[in-house]
């Protein structure tokens, strides 16, 4: 069985999630700002006491390697990295839009997680939701609202869908204000289904298990067949060592060294 530590740090949300084979055994979250890093440990600690486990049952650890806020994917990443390292166990690495996509796992549509980029953009993704699972039916990017907007418009409008995740309180705002102002009779939000603003740890945790699971078992079969540990694409899309762990910015942070002086 399958047991692992899921760590959220891409929002304004920090919190973390102990779950294994048959589900989440402990889950803690708190909205503070940014206060990742004086937040964090502490929670990490807590989680785990409430699950009854110790360091040596974990199997891996799950992180949210964004895309979101630069300062708090570092600081889930690092600490991520450093457990991992410590406790000597892969890391699992999920992007934002898939733990927002699973947490939606129930609709039967079209789900689309939508990321607060800040500086007036978003960061989202569209997936098909349904019985057989989650499908990625475009990549993850960044863009501004209008580019959001065109996305929505290009898709089936017959439709089902749903946005979930922090970055629907702009488009929210967004289309609130042109109503006010009576500069649009209709809005490519109207109609669609509105889901949770946040990343939930425990969807993160529960994905992570799933998929920690398969690329192991594709891994063993693939050592009993070549007689060699070699992973697959999709082994290392999700698992890899400390070492290789990265955050997913897909953009340049909002503060960076001084300009040269001429």
């Amino acid at each position: 069985m399958t047991c692992l530590l899921a760590i959220e740090t891409a929002t304004d949300l920090v919190g973390c999630a102990v779950a294994d084979s048959k589900g989440v055994l402990a889950a803690k979250s708190l909205t503070q700002g940014r206060k990742h890093g004086e937040l964090l440990a502490s929670l990490v600690e807590d989680t785990i006491a409430h699950s009854g486990l110790v360091h040596s049952d974990f199997d891996c650890i799950a992180v949210d390697v964004g895309p979101g806020l630069y300062t708090g994917l570092r600081v889930g990443v690092a600490t991520a990295g450093a457990l991992a390292y410590a406790w000597d166990v892969p890391v699992v690495a999920v992007t934002s839009t898939e733990a927002l996509a699973f947490g939606a796992r129930e609709f039967d549509g079209l789900v689309i997680p939508v990321v607060d980029a800040k500086r007036s953009e978003v960061f989202f993704a569209v997936y098909r939701a349904g019985s057989e699972g989650l499908e990625e039916l475009s990549a993850v990017q960044v863009g501004g609202l209008d580019m959001l907007e065109q996305t929505l418009l290009s898709l089936p409008a017959d439709a089902p869908k749903l946005l979930v995740g922090d970055g629907i309180k702009l488009l929210s705002m967004r289309f609130e204000a042109e109503l006010a102002a009576k500069t649009t009779q209709s809005h490519p939000i109207a109609g669609v289904n509105l889901g949770s603003d946040e990343v939930s740890p425990s969807a993160l945790a529960e994905f992570a298990v799933g998929k920690f699971e398969s690329a192991t078992t594709i891994m063993k079969l693939q050592a009993d067949v070549d007689d060699t540990p070699a992973k697959s694409d999709i082994c290392k899309s999700y698992i890899c060592a400390a070492a290789e762990l990265r955050p997913l910015y897909l953009r340049n942070p909002d503060i960076g060294p001084p300009a040269q002086q001429p």
